[in-house]
């Protein structure tokens, strides 16, 4: 997930990456604004200036900086090189300490033969934090005053398109795609081609989510120039597209649009092949969590609550920050928990809420950062 600084005078169009690295350090990463004279590196130059401000107001002491390279959009980067903090001003002098670095970074993995720096430049700075108590993301975004960026482009653009086929009760909605573009802004070339209205989710999910998310499938047809969508019942393999399904039959159904007697189903369901990616999981992890946990549920304290096969009392392993989101595999990450608890981190009204709950009840947890990217 990406932040920027809030700023009252006016809006700094840099963002940054935060995460808590330890019980009493975290890191920020800056994306470089490249080395052009444009809007947006004069916003990267003040966006950083305010950060090091805010650092130095609170106290906070920089541990090291690094420069990362390449173009990886997320930590854990590829390439790392660490800065030597003995040849930079002291951290009070902000300005300068701001001008030295850049000094220092700017030629790391440059193209001599291309002006400017680099545009996948990120800087990386760990920070000790000097407060007692455990230290949470939330604590970091508070002291610093960053507030989540904004949608991508794609999400705003689209987002018109969706909401508009949200609001139809009919089975089939044609739209030509003069009309499309008129709801959405303009359309690239390329949107008159069945490619563009695939209903494929693993690329340009930001789009595709706006009909298939709706319970519907878009069909190009290319003679009339226009996109048919037709509510999709049929059943599916695919558990997301699967339960947003769900959801939105039980809201025509709430509001007694959907079916008033039982659907038929399906007496034969048919079997299908699929490729199924999974993380691997250590071991070692697991039967440590679950050793420290004694039978206990580490989140209501109380006792497995049947005997399993191995007559132990039953408990599950959940990473606090799922390896989906970009978790670790290990035990700062790991917690024991009986399956009702389990469920509800998963899936409960409160389940944000129950993982704070977590994270500051049991000591060895740290607080690590969702690093997915849509």
């Amino acid at each position: 997930m990406y932040f920027k600084l809030n700023h009252a005078e006016q809006e700094l169009k840099s963002v940054f990456e935060c995460w808590v690295s330890g019980t009493r350090s975290y890191c920020v990463s800056q994306l470089s604004g490249g080395g052009g004279t444009g809007r947006g590196n004069q916003d990267y130059l003040k966006a950083q200036q305010l950060f090091l401000e805010r650092l130095a107001m609170a106290g906070m002491k920089i541990l090291k900086v690094a420069l990362v390279s390449g173009r990886n959009e997320t930590p854990p980067y590829d390439d790392s090189r660490e800065l030597d903090l003995t040849r930079l001003p002291n951290q009070d002098d902000v300005r300068a300490f701001r001008i030295a670095v850049n000094r220092l970074a700017k030629n790391v993995g440059r193209d001599a033969s291309k002006p400017g720096g680099s545009r996948t430049k990120k800087l990386l700075y760990e920070v000790r934090w000097p407060g007692d108590a455990k230290l949470l993301e939330g604590h970091v975004l508070k002291a610093l005053n960053f507030v989540v960026a904004e949608p991508s482009q794609d999400d705003l653009k689209y987002k018109a398109l969706g909401d508009y086929l949200e609001a139809q009760d009919d089975e089939v909605v044609v739209l030509p795609i003069h009309r499309i573009a008129g709801l959405v802004g303009g359309l690239p070339k390329s949107a008159r081609s069945a490619q563009f209205w695939a209903n494929a989710q693993n690329h340009h999910w930001s789009r595709r989510k706006q009909w298939l998310l709706r319970g519907f499938e878009a069909f190009w047809e290319s003679k009339e120039s226009q996109v048919r969508f037709i509510r999709a019942e049929q059943p599916t393999d695919d558990p997301t597209l699967l339960s947003a399904r769900i959801e939105y039959e039980r809201e025509q159904i709430r509001a007694k649009k959907g079916r008033r007697t039982p659907p038929s189903g399906s007496r034969k369901p048919r079997k299908v092949r699929s490729v199924v990616y999974r993380y691997e999981r250590s071991a070692s992890i697991v039967a440590w969590v679950l050793e420290q946990a004694r039978g206990s549920c580490e989140g209501c304290l109380n006792v497995g609550p049947f005997i399993d096969d191995k007559r132990e009392h039953y408990l599950e392993v959940h990473h606090i920050r799922t390896l989906a989101e970009g978790g670790p595999d290990t035990v700062d990450n790991a917690a024991a928990l009986c399956p009702a608890c389990h469920r509800e981190l998963h899936y409960g009204l409160e389940r944000d809420v129950q993982r704070t709950r977590l994270l500051n009840q049991i000591e060895r947890l740290v607080d690590h950062p969702c690093r997915t990217q849509e």
